[in-house]
């Protein structure tokens, strides 16, 4: 997005030629993921807010097959992303009403993941997606 400071984590996305998606490396900021490319396709073919985030979003640094092409050719909003909407909120509902003393740093990450969800699929539905910390507040 271009809007990284001394802050900003770095997450890279390997693809494979198959098989299974792989244990994720992360650490300090930094994260690699890899998936197979079937996967990626059917994800992407699905709308997935995942696949929308890397679509929209994603740099390049090493694409010799075009890859990334591929998968922004390929992808396909979802009709409606009301689904997607209700788990974030359901997550949300679930946990709000934890004490403050119980609410630990797991429960801490489940409950912004799924205002972040329910967010982005709200952006996702008006087919003006956000993924950024400051494009979600002003979403909110």
């Amino acid at each position: 997005r271009g809007d990284h400071n001394r802050f900003s984590d770095t997450d890279l996305l390997g693809v494979s030629d198959g098989g299974r998606i792989l244990k994720p490396y992360d650490e300090a900021g930094l994260s690699f993921h890899v998936y197979p490319l079937p996967w990626l396709q059917a994800q992407a073919a699905d709308g997935s807010l995942f696949l929308l985030h890397i679509v929209t979003e994603a740099r390049v640094v090493f694409d010799p097959t075009s890859i990334l092409g591929d998968l922004r050719a390929v992808f396909r909003y979802k009709a409606s992303y009301e689904q997607d909407i209700e788990v974030g909120c359901r997550v949300i509902a679930a946990l709000r009403h934890i004490d403050q003393d119980q609410f630990t740093e797991k429960l801490r990450r489940r409950y912004f993941w799924g205002l972040r969800t329910a967010l982005m699929a709200f952006g996702a539905e008006q087919r003006n997606p956000s993924f950024s910390g400051n494009a979600l507040e002003r979403l909110s």
